[in-house]
């Protein structure tokens, strides 16, 4: 993930999710999920993934939010950007 911008990842997290992963989510898996958010109940994703990732899923299907591991960023500008 060395040289890109946050966004970026978002992005990619986002095409990954929509190409990748959506019709892989199991259907058991996402109603318990949803049952639990119909009892008022918060449900989180707790992933080794990008956090950008995790939480693109995490808005997909619903969930209250999402941990992941976190990269280190840099404010540093780069030759070019």
């Amino acid at each position: 993930m060395a040289g890109l911008k946050v966004d970026d990842v978002v992005r990619l997290g986002e095409e990954i999710y929509d190409e990748e992963m959506a019709d892989r989510i199991w259907a058991g898996t996402q109603a318990l999920a949803q049952h639990h958010l119909a009892l008022g109940q918060r449900v989180w994703l707790v992933t080794a993934t990008p956090v950008e990732l995790a939480q693109v899923i995490a808005c997909r299907l619903g969930l209250t939010g999402a941990l992941g591991t976190v990269a280190e960023t840099s404010t540093a500008s780069t030759p070019g950007t």
